[in-house]
């Protein structure tokens, strides 16, 4: 199962005026300048829009488009998410990167929704709205490639009972809790990156053995290539751990093995 980031990337040209489209495209893909933005809604068999760089004006122009389930925004630079109101039947959502706004209050109009996606919302602390999403099925919460996505806590998506697949990577997270993944009773798939302590991580091995995540391991060997011997160095799990390479330090490792099952064994 995997989170399909592929959506993000425009399959059809981008266009810059709307006129020239056929009004029967169910995909459409174009810029927030593009011209007649505000005649989207003659598309009535409009499925899938994929818009980049929109601004506060062209936010508010954009009409209701009933017949869209698949929206994808790039470059998003408005102080709310008030456009989501245009987009009632929403069933997948990826936004991909917005550094204006500091709530997510709009989410909680899109009842239908089933598959998240946020990517670098540097103003963003809370994710409280996402907790009210109750169909979900998927959600990824990322930060970008240069800055982590800074929050203060994922307990609000224990709330998501229908979930099976969460992808969190590059996060800070003030308190540092992954406890919420336990009360996920439909989660399927955990992919998340190596930011949170050791006992986080073999906590969730011992109690959702069930949950299929590639860290809950003592640790993952990888293609970083040792400076010495040229061996591909094993990546220790948890939030500060070092690479260590198995053929220089084994007993290192062995170390780290014997620590992880401990708190396994001993996890609450």
């Amino acid at each position: 199962m995997q989170f399909p980031f592929e959506l993000t990337r425009a399959t059809n040209s981008v266009s810059d005026d709307l006129s020239e489209l056929p009004q029967h495209s169910e995909y459409i893909a174009c810029f927030g300048k593009c011209k007649s933005l505000a005649e989207l809604d003659k598309f009535t068999n409009l499925r899938f829009l994929w818009i980049s760089g929109v601004n506060e004006k062209q936010a508010q122009i954009l009409p209701t488009l009933e017949s869209v389930e698949t929206l994808v925004v790039h470059d998003l630079r408005t102080e709310t998410l008030s456009l989501l109101k245009c987009f009632p039947n929403l069933e997948t959502l990826m936004i991909w990167g917005n550094t204006k706004t500091s709530k997510l209050t709009e989410l909680a109009y899109l009842k239908k929704l089933k598959i998240l996606g946020l990517e670098h919302f540097p103003k963003i602390a809370k994710i409280d709205e996402i907790s009210l999403l109750k169909n979900l099925k998927m959600l990824c919460l990322t930060g970008s490639v240069d800055a982590a996505l800074n929050i203060d806590t994922l307990e609000p998506l224990a709330e998501l009972q229908d979930l099976e697949l969460l992808h969190i990577t590059n996060l800070k997270v003030s308190d540092e809790s992954l406890s919420f993944v336990k009360k996920l009773r439909s989660l399927k798939e955990l992919q998340i990156s190596n930011q949170f302590p050791t006992a986080e991580y073999a906590s969730l091995k011992s109690k959702r053995p069930d949950i299929h995540c590639t860290h809950f391991v003592p640790y993952i060997l990888g293609s970083l290539e040792c400076s010495k011997c040229g061996a591909g160095q094993a990546m220790v799990i948890g939030k500060r751990k070092p690479f260590v390479c198995p053929e220089c330090h084994p007993e290192r490792l062995k170390k780290y093995k014997r620590e992880f099952e401990a708190l396994v064994a001993n996890a609450t």
